[in-house]
């Protein structure tokens, strides 16, 4: 499963066209899980709302074939859940704790995540 690189246009957007070609070559090779918006992924930097953009574009690239796995670089309880639920709302999978740097915000995200983030069209925890 690669974790993909965020591509930017030269005025700092994020380069969705680009995102989505990435996609579709690595899917062409038989890639069928991927990392979005990890550690290299640019995670920690990405802006409100890109997380799900980058996840919705996956999402509607691929189909529900494709196993996307959305980075949580937050370095706090709230920003975590912000990355769940941007991550949860595009489509994701399931999420990676890339980030956190502390036990009990370890903990106290994945008890969080456990309560607060189900998808309610799979009656499935993410």
């Amino acid at each position: 499963m690669p974790a993909l690189v965020t591509p930017f246009t030269e005025s700092g957007d994020l380069d969705l066209e680009s995102h989505t070609f990435n996609l579709e070559a690595l899917a062409a090779q038989g890639v069928g899980g991927f990392l979005i918006a990890g550690s290299t992924g640019e995670g920690p930097y990405l802006e409100p709302g890109e997380r799900r953009l980058l996840m919705d574009a996956a999402r509607t690239t691929l189909g529900e074939a494709a196993y996307l796995l959305g980075g949580v670089t937050g370095e706090s309880v709230r920003q975590a859940m912000t990355h769940i639920h941007e991550h949860v709302a595009g489509g994701a999978d399931a999420v990676l704790f890339d980030q956190l740097t502390d036990l009990e915000t370890a903990q106290a995200v994945t008890i969080s995540r456990n309560t607060f983030c189900q998808d309610p069209a799979q009656d499935r925890q993410l």
